[in-house]
């Protein structure tokens, strides 16, 4: 499961289609996720500046399905529009908006609204399909424009390339809508100003026929986009050559204990001395008083799919010094060469794993796809070869592969995890070779039998059906448990995801949202508080689904009592969803200090790094957090970051926060 796919979508499309094409007749356009067509979108232009289109996506059985018509005034700006078809979960979508004689009016699965409205603004569809912002902008003369609901969109031209395409030079031209989201939406417009292409790290948008471009392009607009980066380390990084940070409450990751008034030295990117005297601070030493402050090893997010400079700022802002990622496109070994350089912000990429599954219509997002066993094997030759450190078995790898994956990977020294393959069950994963399952969906699947197609939205469907019925003193429950224990089987459950897609609800903010929302720019503030990201509810179910979540923080707190380990990872919006994992931990009934402990050395200790990170120790690498507050005692205190430090270099958290027009805390 990839959320960082599903955040996009959240946000009404503002990041996977910034800006939908001014087409003459019929154009299609391909989606492309990490590098597989994964949809694609086709729109006519009609007579009297009318247009219709059709979104359709497949990602992994999930993805939406939308028909959109609207018209459009002589300034591009939007006077009708409709969208009809289902979201990323298959939630119905019905949406209409209409602007007539200074009156809009607009509604959709959360909003009802009608406004006076004296100029012409343009109304961003909640469900991210109808209009082209970039045309009307570029009508423009000042090249800006109200928007509806509410906010401003400026543009701004960056330049024009030259591109070679099946031996023709093609030119295109980079642009940025600002206003909408964190950073810029940027676009790349033909020479009539038409949208060509919107690319990303994990998933773009392309004229149909020119999806070979998109790394070029992708390359370029990196190369912009950085810009905004560097204005962020300039302003929220210092690398002093040492640092005392002293009077602070210090937590121990071994115990799980709080030492009152400690000092921390910290000298060339490493902890050089712990000690609960007073000290006077090496010379030219950058000295913080952490006084009613608690000083904590660097969290460490053992899910991610990093995606560059957006994911690496958050992730520190918010206190991740650390994370493992668990399946991406190649580009990552980069990637993590310019974390370590200092090019892009970010944690250490600590370990990577590669994603391994099967191809077919619900093939993973991943380049790693295998038709036979030995190409399967192929594949962990390949990771092996490129230095990963684990391979992790996607839905649709083929259980009777799964010995000869293990084995092969084994005798390369990496871990083996993953979903578990359809038509398997848990149990039979771990007795294959398994060191860890990801996802708490897994484990419940496991008591249901292996004839279920988990490649597709059954894995979700099912344990929101069924866990809330689930007996934990059955004799199947005590003996899956023992299983794990005997094994040593790692569990890492982010069931912040789950608890989501069961409780989320149209019109209500997400959980995962809740303590953050009003911190976010207002355009993406809508988004949040539309809700809508969890799966359709059948009629009469609504309390079964609640339950069901419930029931996920059951079997995270059994699975915690009975001694098997748990990871802190997210696999969702960088940094700030770690916290609301180790939150449902404790609401799971673990204890606060217990939860520090795991997302800092439990975590080291399942990469194998605990000699290197993960507690507050001299000589080992200098990745430390100091909170505002008193994380033990009241869990929700670890989102109070005031500093982090990474290796010796220091950062401001709402510095960085601020860049993304995001308030601190």
């Amino acid at each position: 499961m990839t959320n960082r796919f599903i955040y996009l979508i959240m946000l009404g499309g503002l990041f996977l289609m910034p800006a939908l094409s001014q087409a003459q007749n019929l154009t299609r356009y391909i989606v492309v996720l990490n590098g597989n067509k994964t949809g694609f979108y086709e729109e006519e232009k009609l007579p009297d500046n009318a247009y219709k289109g059709y979104y359709w996506l497949n990602d992994r059985g999930r993805g939406d399905s939308l028909h959109v018509s609207w018209r459009e005034n002589g300034a591009g700006v939007i006077t009708e529009l409709e969208v009809t078809g289902c979201d990323y979960y298959k939630n119905p979508v019905v949406e209409t908006f209409s602007m007539k004689d200074g009156l809009a009016n607009w509604q959709n699965q959360s909003e009802k609204e009608s406004r006076r409205q004296a100029t012409d603004a343009f109304y961003v569809a909640l469900s991210g399909i109808g209009g082209d912002i970039t045309r009307s902008l570029l009508m423009n003369p000042d090249k800006r424009i109200d928007l509806l609901p509410y906010g401003s969109a400026s543009l701004e031209l960056l330049g024009t390339h030259s591109f070679t395409h099946n031996g023709t030079t093609v030119k295109y031209q980079l642009a940025a809508v600002k206003g909408m989201g964190f950073t810029p939406n940027y676009s790349w417009l033909d020479e009539q100003g038409r949208l060509f292409a919107s690319v990303g790290d994990w998933s773009s948008f392309i004229l149909e026929g020119f999806e070979d471009l998109v790394p070029e392009l992708l390359e370029l607009q990196n190369a912009e986009e950085s810009k905004i980066y560097d204005d962020i380390r300039k302003a929220a990084v210092e690398t002093p050559t040492a640092m005392l940070i002293r009077n602070v409450r210090l937590f121990d990751a071994h115990t799980g204990k709080i030492t009152p008034m400690s000092s921390v030295v910290v000298k060339d990117g490493k902890i050089a001395q712990v000690t609960a005297r007073k000290i006077r601070p090496p010379q030219g030493a950058k000295v913080m008083d952490g006084r009613g402050m608690t000083l904590i090893p660097g969290l460490i997010d053992m899910h991610v799919h990093f995606q560059g400079n957006f994911d690496g700022a958050l992730h520190l802002a918010n206190g991740v010094t650390g994370v493992r990622d668990l399946g991406n496109n190649f580009g990552l070994l980069e990637t993590r060469k310019k974390v370590e350089k200092g090019e892009i912000l970010g944690p250490t990429i600590e370990r990577i794993a590669g994603l391994l599954d099967g191809k077919g219509p619900f093939a993973g997002p991943t380049p790693a796809l295998a038709g036979t066993e030995e190409e399967a094997l192929a594949w962990v030759d390949t990771f092996a070869r490129k230095g990963y450190d684990q391979v992790k078995i996607y839905s649709s790898i083929k259980p009777e592969w799964v010995p000869a994956i293990t084995r092969k990977a084994k005798d390369y020294g990496m871990r083996v995890s993953g979903h578990i393959p359809a038509y398997m069950t848990a149990e039979q994963a771990v007795k294959a070779g398994y060191d860890e399952i990801q996802h708490m969906n897994m484990i419940f699947l496991n008591f249901y039998g292996d004839t279920i197609d988990t490649r597709s939205p059954n894995r979700f469907r099912i344990p929101a059906q069924k866990a809330a019925f689930f007996d934990f003193n059955s004799p199947e429950c005590r003996a899956f448990i023992k299983l794990l224990k005997d094994k040593g089987t790692v569990i890492d459950p982010t069931v912040s995801i789950f608890i989501n897609m069961f409780t989320d609800r149209p019109g209500k903010i997400p959980i995962a949202y809740e303590a953050i929302v009003n911190r976010f720019p207002l355009t993406v503030q809508r988004y949040f508080r539309s809700g809508g990201g969890g799966l359709p509810v059948p009629d009469g179910m609504d309390e079964t689904y609640q339950q069901s979540a419930a029931a996920f923080l059951k079997m995270v707190k059994m699975l915690y009592d009975n001694g098997i380990p748990i990871v802190a990872g997210t696999d969702n919006l960088a940094g700030f969803t770690l916290h609301l994992e180790m939150e449902n931990y404790v609401k799971a009934g673990i204890p606060p200090n217990e939860v520090l402990k795991i997302a800092t050395l439990g975590n080291a200790t399942v990469l194998g790094k605990q000699s290197e990170i993960g507690s507050i120790e001299p000589g080992k690498r200098a990745n430390l957090v100091l909170i505002d507050g008193d994380p033990t005692r009241n869990i929700s205190d670890i989102r109070k970051v005031k500093w982090v430090i990474r290796d010796g270099v220091l950062y401001d958290p709402v510095k960085i926060l601020n860049g993304l027009s995001i308030r601190g805390y």
